[in-house]
Protein backbone atom coordinates (compact mmCIF):
# COMPACT_ATOMS: atom_id res chain seq x y z
CA UNK A 1 0.00 0.00 0.00
CA UNK A 2 1.22 3.54 -0.73
CA UNK A 3 2.34 6.30 1.55
CA UNK A 4 -0.32 8.50 0.35
CA UNK A 5 -2.97 5.30 0.87
CA UNK A 6 -1.93 5.09 4.34
CA UNK A 7 -2.77 7.42 6.79
CA UNK A 8 -4.70 9.33 4.42
CA UNK A 9 -6.69 11.54 6.95
CA UNK A 10 -4.80 13.90 8.96
CA UNK A 11 -5.91 16.39 11.32
CA UNK A 12 -7.79 18.32 8.31
CA UNK A 13 -10.24 15.79 7.36
CA UNK A 14 -11.02 15.68 10.84
CA UNK A 15 -13.10 19.18 10.13
CA UNK A 16 -15.69 18.17 7.35
CA UNK A 17 -16.42 14.92 9.00
CA UNK A 18 -17.86 16.87 12.22
CA UNK A 19 -19.28 19.08 9.40
CA UNK A 20 -20.77 16.11 8.32
CA UNK A 21 -22.03 14.91 11.88
CA UNK A 22 -23.45 18.66 12.81
CA UNK A 23 -25.45 18.75 9.33
CA UNK A 24 -26.58 15.71 9.99
CA UNK A 25 -27.76 16.91 13.34
CA UNK A 26 -29.34 20.05 12.31
CA UNK A 27 -31.00 18.77 9.17
CA UNK A 28 -31.56 14.57 9.39
CA UNK A 29 -31.49 14.36 12.71
CA UNK A 30 -33.76 17.60 13.99
CA UNK A 31 -34.09 16.89 17.48
CA UNK A 32 -37.37 15.73 18.64
CA UNK A 33 -39.67 17.74 21.15
CA UNK A 34 -39.92 17.56 24.60
CA UNK A 35 -42.00 15.53 26.76
CA UNK A 36 -42.83 16.21 30.11
CA UNK A 37 -41.86 12.64 32.60
CA UNK A 38 -43.91 12.30 35.16
CA UNK A 39 -42.16 12.66 38.70
CA UNK A 40 -44.96 13.03 41.00
CA UNK A 41 -44.17 10.91 43.96
CA UNK A 42 -40.91 9.78 42.73
CA UNK A 43 -38.59 8.99 45.65
CA UNK A 44 -36.93 12.65 47.07
CA UNK A 45 -34.86 13.50 49.80
CA UNK A 46 -32.73 16.43 50.94
CA UNK A 47 -29.60 17.57 53.49
CA UNK A 48 -31.59 17.89 56.10
CA UNK A 49 -34.88 16.48 57.49
CA UNK A 50 -37.52 18.50 56.39
CA UNK A 51 -40.38 17.40 53.57
CA UNK A 52 -38.55 16.76 50.45
CA UNK A 53 -41.82 14.99 48.62
CA UNK A 54 -43.08 18.56 48.95
CA UNK A 55 -41.06 19.42 45.08
CA UNK A 56 -42.91 16.79 43.58
CA UNK A 57 -46.38 16.05 44.84
CA UNK A 58 -47.65 18.43 41.90
CA UNK A 59 -48.90 21.71 43.89
CA UNK A 60 -47.45 25.15 44.01
CA UNK A 61 -49.29 25.66 47.72
CA UNK A 62 -46.35 23.28 49.18
CA UNK A 63 -42.79 23.28 48.81
CA UNK A 64 -40.02 21.53 50.44
CA UNK A 65 -37.25 23.66 53.05
CA UNK A 66 -33.62 23.05 53.39
CA UNK A 67 -32.45 24.26 56.99
CA UNK A 68 -29.85 27.19 57.53
CA UNK A 69 -29.08 26.88 60.79
CA UNK A 70 -27.79 22.69 60.02
CA UNK A 71 -26.48 22.97 56.78
CA UNK A 72 -24.48 25.70 54.89
CA UNK A 73 -24.08 23.97 51.67
CA UNK A 74 -27.93 22.12 51.04
CA UNK A 75 -28.56 19.52 48.60
CA UNK A 76 -32.29 18.10 46.93
CA UNK A 77 -31.88 15.03 44.98
CA UNK A 78 -35.02 13.23 42.91
CA UNK A 79 -34.79 9.18 42.24
CA UNK A 80 -36.32 8.78 38.89
CA UNK A 81 -35.57 5.24 39.68
CA UNK A 82 -34.78 4.74 36.31
CA UNK A 83 -32.52 6.64 33.51
CA UNK A 84 -33.97 8.63 30.92
CA UNK A 85 -33.35 10.81 28.54
CA UNK A 86 -32.99 14.18 30.33
CA UNK A 87 -33.28 17.62 28.40
CA UNK A 88 -34.60 20.25 30.77
CA UNK A 89 -35.23 20.87 33.91
CA UNK A 90 -37.82 23.29 35.61
CA UNK A 91 -38.13 24.48 39.07
CA UNK A 92 -40.81 26.45 40.50
CA UNK A 93 -39.76 28.68 43.54
CA UNK A 94 -41.89 28.71 46.92
CA UNK A 95 -44.67 31.82 46.23
CA UNK A 96 -45.48 34.90 48.27
CA UNK A 97 -42.26 34.61 51.01
CA UNK A 98 -39.16 36.09 52.17
CA UNK A 99 -36.06 37.49 50.51
CA UNK A 100 -35.56 37.01 46.88
CA UNK A 101 -32.03 35.76 47.64
CA UNK A 102 -32.15 32.56 48.61
CA UNK A 103 -32.29 30.71 45.67
CA UNK A 104 -28.76 32.40 44.42
CA UNK A 105 -26.41 30.27 42.86
CA UNK A 106 -28.15 26.87 42.89
CA UNK A 107 -27.08 25.26 40.60
CA UNK A 108 -29.47 22.10 39.04
CA UNK A 109 -27.86 18.68 37.82
CA UNK A 110 -29.31 15.60 36.05
CA UNK A 111 -26.69 12.12 35.79
CA UNK A 112 -26.30 8.67 37.09
CA UNK A 113 -24.58 9.08 39.67
CA UNK A 114 -26.36 9.67 42.93
CA UNK A 115 -24.01 12.37 44.58
CA UNK A 116 -24.89 15.09 43.09
CA UNK A 117 -21.23 16.53 42.91
CA UNK A 118 -19.95 14.33 40.51
CA UNK A 119 -23.04 14.96 37.86
CA UNK A 120 -22.97 17.80 35.09
CA UNK A 121 -24.98 20.74 35.72
CA UNK A 122 -27.93 21.57 33.38
CA UNK A 123 -27.38 25.42 32.05
CA UNK A 124 -25.78 27.92 34.74
CA UNK A 125 -26.22 28.97 38.68
CA UNK A 126 -29.48 30.38 39.19
CA UNK A 127 -29.42 34.07 38.86
CA UNK A 128 -31.05 36.90 40.57
CA UNK A 129 -33.56 37.02 38.73
CA UNK A 130 -34.69 33.48 38.98
CA UNK A 131 -34.25 33.78 42.97
CA UNK A 132 -37.58 36.49 42.96
CA UNK A 133 -40.36 34.33 44.47
CA UNK A 134 -42.67 32.31 42.90
CA UNK A 135 -40.53 32.76 39.53
CA UNK A 136 -40.60 29.04 37.42
CA UNK A 137 -36.95 28.46 35.84
CA UNK A 138 -35.98 26.47 33.10
CA UNK A 139 -32.18 24.87 33.72
CA UNK A 140 -32.07 22.89 29.71
CA UNK A 141 -29.07 20.43 29.96
CA UNK A 142 -27.77 22.10 26.61
CA UNK A 143 -25.95 18.98 26.35
CA UNK A 144 -29.25 15.53 26.54
CA UNK A 145 -27.67 12.90 28.75
CA UNK A 146 -29.32 10.15 30.52
CA UNK A 147 -30.15 10.57 34.09
CA UNK A 148 -31.41 8.82 37.13
CA UNK A 149 -31.34 11.76 39.49
CA UNK A 150 -32.15 15.31 39.38
CA UNK A 151 -30.39 17.10 42.02
CA UNK A 152 -30.67 21.03 43.35
CA UNK A 153 -27.67 22.21 45.70
CA UNK A 154 -26.16 26.17 46.28
CA UNK A 155 -22.59 26.43 47.57
CA UNK A 156 -21.79 29.02 50.08
CA UNK A 157 -18.86 29.70 48.47
CA UNK A 158 -19.99 30.63 45.31
CA UNK A 159 -19.46 34.49 44.42
CA UNK A 160 -22.90 36.02 45.44
CA UNK A 161 -24.40 33.33 47.84
CA UNK A 162 -25.24 35.14 50.90
CA UNK A 163 -28.52 33.08 52.09
CA UNK A 164 -28.54 29.47 50.83
CA UNK A 165 -31.84 28.12 51.34
CA UNK A 166 -34.01 25.81 49.03
CA UNK A 167 -37.73 26.11 49.13
CA UNK A 168 -38.91 24.82 45.64
CA UNK A 169 -42.54 24.27 45.22
CA UNK A 170 -42.22 21.98 42.60
CA UNK A 171 -39.57 19.99 40.56
CA UNK A 172 -40.34 19.11 36.95
CA UNK A 173 -38.69 17.41 34.47
CA UNK A 174 -38.41 16.94 30.77
CA UNK A 175 -37.41 14.53 28.43
CA UNK A 176 -36.51 13.35 25.02
CA UNK A 177 -36.82 9.94 23.25
CA UNK A 178 -34.05 7.56 24.35
CA UNK A 179 -32.40 7.84 20.66
CA UNK A 180 -31.46 11.52 21.74
CA UNK A 181 -29.20 10.84 23.77
CA UNK A 182 -27.79 7.67 21.95
CA UNK A 183 -26.71 10.34 19.20
CA UNK A 184 -25.64 12.77 21.50
CA UNK A 185 -22.49 10.19 22.23
CA UNK A 186 -21.36 11.17 18.73
CA UNK A 187 -19.57 13.66 20.13
CA UNK A 188 -17.12 10.82 20.81
CA UNK A 189 -15.24 11.45 17.09
CA UNK A 190 -13.47 8.89 14.54
CA UNK A 191 -10.42 9.74 12.54
CA UNK A 192 -9.79 8.37 8.81
CA UNK A 193 -6.79 6.30 8.97
CA UNK A 194 -6.97 4.67 5.64
CA UNK A 195 -8.34 5.39 2.42
CA UNK A 196 -9.02 2.55 -0.31
CA UNK A 197 -8.59 -0.04 1.87
CA UNK A 198 -10.73 -2.37 3.68
CA UNK A 199 -9.95 -4.71 7.23
CA UNK A 200 -10.04 -8.38 5.92
CA UNK A 201 -8.81 -10.01 9.30
CA UNK A 202 -10.03 -10.88 11.84
CA UNK A 203 -13.88 -10.61 10.72
CA UNK A 204 -15.80 -7.77 11.59
CA UNK A 205 -17.70 -7.90 15.24
CA UNK A 206 -20.90 -6.36 13.28
CA UNK A 207 -22.02 -5.53 10.30
CA UNK A 208 -24.53 -3.03 9.10
CA UNK A 209 -26.25 -1.42 6.46
CA UNK A 210 -26.27 2.33 5.69
CA UNK A 211 -25.02 4.67 2.92
CA UNK A 212 -24.67 7.80 5.31
CA UNK A 213 -21.46 7.59 6.89
CA UNK A 214 -22.78 9.49 10.19
CA UNK A 215 -25.11 6.30 10.56
CA UNK A 216 -22.18 4.19 10.34
CA UNK A 217 -20.41 5.75 13.04
CA UNK A 218 -23.37 5.80 15.24
CA UNK A 219 -23.40 2.02 15.30
CA UNK A 220 -19.99 2.12 15.92
CA UNK A 221 -20.19 4.31 19.16
CA UNK A 222 -23.75 2.50 20.28
CA UNK A 223 -21.59 -0.94 20.19
CA UNK A 224 -19.89 -1.84 23.50
CA UNK A 225 -16.23 -3.10 21.42
CA UNK A 226 -16.63 -1.51 18.43
CA UNK A 227 -12.90 1.02 18.43
CA UNK A 228 -13.20 0.87 14.46
CA UNK A 229 -14.71 0.86 11.18
CA UNK A 230 -14.58 0.24 7.68
CA UNK A 231 -16.95 2.13 5.80
CA UNK A 232 -18.36 1.64 1.99
CA UNK A 233 -20.92 4.02 0.60
CA UNK A 234 -20.89 3.03 -2.87
CA UNK A 235 -22.26 -0.74 -1.75
CA UNK A 236 -23.75 0.60 1.78
CA UNK A 237 -21.56 -1.57 3.67
CA UNK A 238 -20.56 -0.84 7.48
CA UNK A 239 -17.92 -3.14 9.20
CA UNK A 240 -17.09 -3.05 12.67
CA UNK A 241 -14.00 -3.83 14.62
CA UNK A 242 -12.35 -4.17 18.07
CA UNK A 243 -9.19 -3.06 16.78
CA UNK A 244 -7.46 0.09 17.36
CA UNK A 245 -5.23 2.30 15.18
CA UNK A 246 -1.89 0.07 15.97
CA UNK A 247 -3.93 -3.14 15.50
CA UNK A 248 -5.21 -2.76 12.32
CA UNK A 249 -3.74 -4.12 8.74
CA UNK A 250 -5.05 -2.98 5.87
CA UNK A 251 -5.67 -4.50 2.89
CA UNK A 252 -6.29 -2.14 -1.09
CA UNK A 253 -9.82 -1.82 -1.49
CA UNK A 254 -11.21 0.81 -3.65
CA UNK A 255 -14.41 0.83 -2.01
CA UNK A 256 -14.04 1.77 1.64
CA UNK A 257 -12.25 4.06 4.11
CA UNK A 258 -11.18 2.78 7.34
CA UNK A 259 -11.92 4.80 10.16
CA UNK A 260 -10.59 4.69 13.47
CA UNK A 261 -11.64 6.37 17.63
CA UNK A 262 -9.89 9.33 17.96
Amino acid sequence: MSEAGKAFFSNRHLIPFLVVLMSCYQCCWCRPALVALSVIGKPTSQSTRETSGSAVDGSLSTFQHSDPSRDPHPWWKLDLEDAHCIGNIIVSNRIGCCDGDRFIGAVVRAGLSSNYADNRPCGLPATTAQAVPGSVNNFLCDSPRFARYITVDINCSRPGVTNPILQMAEVEVEEYPTAECEFAHTSAYFRGLYEHSLILSPAPISRETTVILTQCSLYCINHAQCLSFAFSPRSSQCHMYNLNSSSIMPTANGDFIIYVTE
